[in-house]
């Protein structure tokens, strides 16, 4: 489920999307926190980790499933792609593993590439979050393919490569 993304939204919109109880405030609904994973994006940008934070920071907010990914380097590629370069944790998503999150640096595409024959729909929207990325970046928008026996999302976008050594939060929404 998806918060809404228009007015209004209250503490059950919240508690239904990420859970959590009435004894909660919205400082509890920090990214980051117990209740909403880190790199949770919203319509309006990153929910905030510190600092001010409002309902309005919610709308259209979703929870995902968050990964670490350690990027690595090979040259024309950085982030992970297995048994190649990188790592991720936790190597499967809805029971299916991950085989790349790396962005390719000859083309400038993002390659997002899980095991199996999935469908487009199969997931709604990625955020990626660490030392120079802060993005969403939706399924719908990718060019898709099913080469071999993977699912295959290409993003075009000139964000640039991932910092070798370094960990981004990377959070995949589901479609509802």
């Amino acid at each position: 489920m998806t918060i809404k993304a228009a007015a209004p939204i209250d503490f059950p919109d919240l508690r239904a999307e990420f859970g959590g109880t009435t004894a909660n405030d919205l400082g509890d609904y920090r990214s980051g926190g117990a209740l909403v994973p880190a790199g949770t994006f919203s319509d309006v940008g990153l929910i905030p980790s510190a600092g001010d934070i409002s309902l309005g920071d919610f709308y259209g907010a979703a929870l995902g499933f968050p990964f670490t990914m350690v990027a690595g380097d090979s040259g024309a590629q950085s982030g992970f792609s297995d048994g190649v370069i990188g790592s991720i944790v936790p190597t499967t998503y809805l029971g299916v593993g991950w085989r790349e999150l790396a962005y390719h640096t000859d083309t400038n595409v993002l390659h997002v590439r899980l095991g199996g024959a999935q469908v487009q729909s199969f997931w709604n929207r990625i955020t990626i979050v660490g030392p120079g990325w802060e993005d969403e970046f939706l399924a719908s928008a990718a060019v898709f393919s099913t080469p071999g026996f993977d699912s295959l999302w290409e993003i075009t976008t000139n964000r640039g490569a991932f910092t070798t050594g370094q960990d981004y939060l990377t959070n995949l929404v589901e479609n509802p």
